[in-house]
């Protein structure tokens, strides 16, 4: 706690307990009221009549050393004009009462003529003009002329000056905080603040007494409803500090029901036993809720802890500074023999108050420092992107896109002849004067992967080489470039450049992903977290589905294409490997309203169907691995092919060669650009048996990009469970001729039961029934927040 919080809550509590001392003098703690002996303190309101004049009598023995000498009768609190007679002699007060009330402690000077017999006999004649003036809250105390009275002099400092210190601590800070909000409009709670700071000066205006002479009784009603309102606002200041919400119906009820009160019921004599009580009864209420909310945002935020601890402070002042106040009104009692220290608590609560304010500006100019360098080191990439973007922009892209497709075209026609040999570059190497070789990432059947640098700029990417020169394998690496360069998405890999090089090999460029496969991840660690899962899971889709919205089937989607980094702790995936991905309106999914096609029947006849296994491994992308068993792909040959489920060789026509390579490869009959040329040959089944779709495996209708979705309820289901859902692959069970539709799609563990519905029908035997990729990430990204 400040310092300065220190020294005021001390000099509270030092005055309170001068209060609570021993008096020195004489007390007068018995009076008369006509016939009836009363001990104070006490109430006459039974026996006075509102607006008039009552009589009080008392009579007081002195001590020997007070004879002859003149005394003070000091009145630490009697809210009301009092005039006194001491044995016949009129005595002059020593501060006249400004109207019909008085709030200050009152004193009178008795003179000695009337003190040299030891017997004093007192006649005070009290103005009855409100309710409290027939209060008699404190014992009066006779004391040597000009002697201190405790209790009267703590009353003066609480009840007076403390009112005056409060009023201007809050005027201070409400009109600072109404400044701070003109300024800046969206700082509500300043102007909250400065709204509640100005309705809470009511109270120590009335205690002060500063109100009487202007306003007379209507002073109280005045500042009971400035007290509800101050309540109001408070309630939606913190609630805007903390972004709470709105305010409880049910607690703006009772105050509104406060407030009305207020209003109603304003008479001096009425106010204080209803109205004043059911303000009391409000401002107990509303401490006890705004303690028990500060509580819960410290329990439940921890990053606001420090906030909501000084709010917290603020309100524990106050609720220890009204108590007394409180009670007093509520009861007509004075604990503390006439200091009230609410105005000292409220000061301490606008003081604590505008710590709140000064910590949430000072957290806020430190946010914005941190934006304003956040800002200028973003402003310093983009500059440094903007020198890149010649490279990489949409032109580029174009181009890349135009040499893909001309070297697939020219690539698919060449028939490998003479030795096979692989492209081995070592670290250092550089390719073409553009590239340096640092390192390799992984191997597999298809080429090689590398780490390089653009010497240009220093920039790390990855480079992809073929390992053969036979056509058909080059041509895929043409595809994949093709592809990629069709699509620039967060959660696809993007591709730089492609080219042959000088040295005899062809290569492609791709963005290089720092972490591994999701294969390779399995593979150690088993499977993910839900949390995570989900979250992989959602990434995946969202790149699925911005694949298929341009007319992509990647075609082979498995753990070992997905790519595992990390992004402000968390993972981040990547698709890769499109060697086999088709590229056309033929892979859209087909119109609801035109399509005719009936739904495949996976039936093969057995004369038409031979089956070889064949070793594959998928391209290495940053070091993916293929699982064991994942070499084998089978495929189907048509009546007709060869072993390689290659048709014989044409007559060459008249136009040429390339036209006859166009027509066999393609699915729809379009002659050849990268997108419709088919690499694998009529009839064959690439992929991984296991992630691949029945349908595929199938000679029924045409295969559009919802097959992918079947791959990934697999990739889904192993990703969750460690296991894939079929023991054997569905896709094999076609070629084979067995009937699939009688097999149960597994279910997955309890835990898993939001995904099931979802991942059910992606595993559907039929593609109809499957969702489309749009649909699985809209789903996904809802369920991992």
């Amino acid at each position: 706690m400040p310092r300065p919080m220190i020294a005021v809550l001390l000099c509270w509590l030092s005055w309170m307990l001068a209060g609570c001392g021993e008096r020195p003098g004489v007390p007068v703690d018995r009076v008369t009221l006509g016939e009836h002996e009363l001990p104070l303190p006490g109430r006459v309101d039974d026996l006075v009549t509102p607006g008039e004049t009552y009589e009080l009598r008392a009579h007081v023995t002195l001590p020997r050393e007070l004879w002859g000498r003149p005394v003070d009768l000091s009145i630490p609190l009697l809210e009301a004009a009092v005039a006194v007679w001491a044995d016949g002699w009129d005595v002059p007060s020593t501060r006249p009462a400004p109207g019909y009330r008085e709030p200050r402690p009152q004193r009178f000077r008795i003179p000695a003529v009337a003190t040299e017999d030891g017997e004093l006999f007192l006649r005070l004649e009290v103005q009855h003009r409100w309710a409290k003036s027939a209060w008699l809250p404190t014992v009066p105390q006779v004391v040597p002329a000009g002697a201190a009275d405790p209790p009267a002099e703590a009353a003066q400092w609480l009840n007076i000056y403390a009112a005056w210190l409060a009023m201007g601590v809050l005027f201070q800070l409400g009109a600072t905080c109404g400044l701070v909000f003109l300024l800046d409009r969206r700082r509500r709670p300043y102007l909250w603040f400065g709204i509640q700071a100005v309705f809470a000066m009511g109270y120590p205006a009335f205690a002060s007494g500063m109100l009487v002479r202007v306003m007379g009784p209507w002073e109280l009603p005045l500042t009971e409803l400035s007290l509800v309102l101050a309540l109001m606002v408070s309630l939606r200041f913190t609630h805007s500090l903390f972004e709470l919400g709105p305010v409880p119906r049910g607690l703006d009820a009772l105050l509104a029901l406060a407030g009305l009160s207020t209003v109603v019921l304003h008479d001096p004599f009425v106010a204080v036993p209803t109205a004043a009580r059911a303000v009391v009864v409000a401002v107990a209420v509303s401490i006890v809720y705004q303690l028990v909310v500060i509580a819960r945002v410290i329990v439940r935020r921890p990053d606001e802890r420090a906030g909501a601890a000084l709010l917290g402070g603020a309100w524990l002042a106050l609720a220890g500074g009204t108590w007394g106040d409180l009670f007093s009104w509520f009861w007509a009692t004075e604990l503390l023999g006439g200091p009230r220290p609410a105005c000292l608590g409220l000061t301490v609560f606008a003081l604590f108050l505008s710590l709140v304010l000064s910590r949430s500006h000072i957290t806020t100019l430190t946010k914005a420092d941190e934006l304003n360098v956040a800002l200028a080191r973003r402003m310093a990439e983009v500059d440094a992107e903007r020198a890149r973007a010649t490279e990489l922009n949409e032109e580029l892209r174009a181009q890349i896109a135009g040499r893909s497709a001309q070297l697939f075209a020219a690539l698919a026609l060449v028939e490998s002849t003479g030795e096979e040999r692989r492209a081995q570059l070592a670290p250092g190497m550089e390719i073409d004067g553009r590239y340096r070789v640092e390192r390799v990432l992984g191997s597999g059947a298809m080429g090689m992967v590398y780490e390089v640098v653009l010497l240009t700029d220093g920039s790390r990417w990855a480079m992809k080489v073929a390992n053969e020169l036979r056509g058909a394998s080059l041509a895929r690496l043409a595809r994949e470039a093709h592809v990629a360069s069709q699509l620039q998405h967060e959660h696809v890999v993007q591709i730089r450049d492609i080219g042959a090089s000088t040295l005899g090999f062809m290569y492609i460029v791709l963005e290089l992903v720092q972490g591994r496969s999701l294969g390779e991840r399995l593979r150690e660690q088993g499977p993910l977290p839900l949390a995570d899962a989900q979250r992989v899971l959602a990434q995946v889709a969202s790149g699925l589905a911005a694949l298929h919205g341009v007319g992509i089937a990647h075609r082979d989607l498995k753990p070992d294409n997905v790519l595992l980094s990390e992004r402000d702790g968390r993972p981040w995936a990547k698709i890769t490997d499109f060697g086999i991905s088709r590229v056309g309106e033929d892979m859209r999914l087909p119109s609801s309203s035109s399509s005719t096609t009936p739904r495949p029947r996976f039936e093969v006849a057995p004369s038409d169907v031979r089956t070889v296994s064949l070793e594959y491994e998928p391209d290495a992308s940053v070091g993916g691995v293929p699982r064991d068993g994942e070499g084998e792909v089978t495929h189907m040959v048509e009546p007709g092919l060869d072993e390689l489920g290659r048709r014989p060789p044409r007559v060459p026509s008249a136009v040429g060669t390339a036209s006859a390579v166009g027509t066999a490869g393609s699915r729809s009959g379009h002659s050849g650009t990268p997108s419709n040329l088919a690499l694998t040959g009529t009839g064959f089944l690439v992929g991984t048996p296991h992630y691949i779709a029945p349908e595929l495996a199938s000679s029924g209708p045409r295969v559009d990009v919802r097959a992918d979705l079947f791959s990934f309820g697999v990739l889904a289901f192993e990703l969750l469970t460690g296991e894939r859902p079929f023991e054997e692959a569905v896709a094999v069970r076609v070629l084979r001729g067995e009937e699939i539709e009688a097999t149960p799609i597994p279910a997955l563990p309890e835990r898993f039961a939001a995904l099931e519905p979802l991942l059910r029908r992606c595993l559907s035997f039929d593609p109809e029934a499957r969702p489309t990729a749009q649909e699985l990430a809209e789903a996904l990204v809802e369920r991992s927040g």
